[in-house]
């Protein structure tokens, strides 16, 4: 693939051979293959050595202050550089093991340069050694933070939402908690041109407080909803309540005559979704995890537009060392993050409701001041701030290394018990009306795009993208 010259120029040291050392297997990739038969078939994601650094890359855009367009066709230019200079010699090879009935299936990735692949165990072995392997590691299984009801009652009994008395505008208690309420109607900021994702259960895309800014109204439906669970739609649904009732809190809004309904924080922003939460874990969560950060990235397969790039994907799910096969600093999504976030769009994730057992993982990690930004919960039931932190909001600091600027965890926290927010069929709960089969304490924080970072003046959730 052909790159332009700044790239050449700017990183030119960067571009080396492949290095002569032994693949490095993770922890679960050797368990998952020391309790296999030599002819099981085990799912692993194998990472090849990439040419160009994309953190190295996205560091040199922020000096040169380049704009959104800049940035997502050059980092993604350069993803498939990385991706085209060893991808097809490996990917004959898996051709030849098919034919040999050693690797059932493969699919192939840029948004890291990588092969996740169902394989032979006695193939898989054969990796060790290979100075063409960077990294050989299992699938995924991530569960969903859901939100938190507290004494047994939903939102709506718990309080009232609030209906300024100079309009017909009903806000809730969360958003004008976190100065959202003001944000839109004093300074005007209300999510107009911003366009914002999620990675969750899917979007009820008819609600009423949804349903007119759904990029798909205009735009291909392909680069406006991703059914990576493979359950038919068409268009956006969800069966399940979660994906609706994060979505609400982003940009909920809904019009009726002249009365206004507004549950979320950017109530003018655009949305498109993806529904890869909803569905049981197992090896298709691999490709589908990876496959969402790579659609997000780049949704219409057009390196020279960004109309359809999200300003800011919210991930309302992860996992814990009480998983099997996972460790409490698990890295095998950060790659993945980074360098989605490096394509332009803010990554933001919930932290996770263990309270003092620590965040979840993606969460945890501390990458730079802005990268792996996690939000924490409070209570903004009742009562004037400061808020209570809720009980079950995990707490930091992290463990994991690297810790920059520093191991605190979560970057902020925002209301989170009770949230008030679309479900499904059109209405509005404290809670989504259905749950998937995962451990009941769970929790998610509102998404706070009015609040600033606690822990410094200078830096903002609205990370500036150049």
């Amino acid at each position: 693939m052909k790159l332009w010259s700044r790239v050449i120029c700017s990183l030119a040291a960067l571009f080396a051979a492949t290095a002569l050392y032994a693949a490095d297997f993770s922890e679960a990739m050797d368990y998952a293959l020391d309790k296999s038969a030599d002819n099981e078939f085990v799912s692993a994601i194998i990472l090849l050595p990439s040419a160009i650094d994309i953190q190295t890359l996205d560091f040199a855009l922020h000096q040169r202050k380049a704009t959104v367009a800049e940035r997502n066709r050059e980092v993604i230019e350069a993803l498939m550089y990385n991706a085209a200079q060893n991808q097809p010699a490996f990917q004959a090879e898996l051709d030849q093991e098919f034919e040999k009935g050693n690797v059932l299936g493969y699919t192939a990735y840029w948004i890291d340069n990588l092969f996740v692949v169902y394989a032979k165990k006695s193939f898989l072995e054969t990796l060790r050694e290979r100075g063409d392997i960077d990294y050989v590691t299992t699938n995924f299984t991530p569960e969903l933070i859901e939100p938190i009801r507290s004494n047994g009652k939903d939102g709506a009994e718990m309080r009232p939402r609030r209906r300024n008395p100079l309009d017909n505008e009903t806000t809730t208690t969360e958003q004008d908690a976190i100065g959202c309420t003001r944000v839109n109607r004093e300074l005007g900021i209300t999510g107009q041109g911003v366009l914002v994702a999620n990675c969750d259960t899917g979007v009820d895309g008819t609600h009423p407080a949804l349903a007119s800014r759904w990029r798909g109204n205009f735009a291909p439906v392909a680069e406006c909803w991703r059914d990576a669970a493979g359950l038919g739609h068409a268009t956006p649904q969800d069966g399940n309540g979660h994906g609706t009732h994060v979505m609400g809190t982003m940009t909920g809004r809904a019009i009726s005559g002249s009365d206004t309904n507004t549950v979320g924080s950017a109530p003018n922003a655009r949305w498109i979704a993806s529904n890869t939460i909803n569905q049981g874990t197992g090896t298709n969560f691999d490709n589908d995890v990876i496959a969402d950060y790579q659609w997000f990235a780049n949704p219409d397969g057009n390196i020279n537009t960004t109309e359809d790039l999200p300003d800011v994907i919210q991930n309302s799910w992860g996992v814990h060392s009480g998983f099997a096969g996972y460790t409490q600093c698990d890295t095998r999504w950060n790659t993945f993050i980074l360098n989605c976030e490096a394509a332009g769009p803010v990554v933001t994730w919930s932290a996770g409701n263990e309270a003092s057992s620590g965040l979840r993982t993606p969460a945890i990690h501390s990458m730079s001041a802005y990268q792996i930004f996690s939000v924490g919960a409070v209570d903004a039931q009742d009562g004037l701030p400061p808020y209570p932190i809720a009980s079950f909001s995990s707490l930091g600091p992290t463990p994991c290394t690297p810790a920059s600027p520093d191991n605190i965890k979560p970057e902020i926290s925002a209301p989170g018990v009770n949230i008030y927010s679309s479900v499904p069929g059109g209405g509005y709960d404290g809670v989504p009306t259905q749950g998937l089969p995962w451990p009941d304490r769970t929790s998610r924080a509102s998404l706070p795009s009015c609040v600033k970072r606690a822990r410094t003046a200078t830096t903002s959730l609205s990370k500036m993208r150049s």
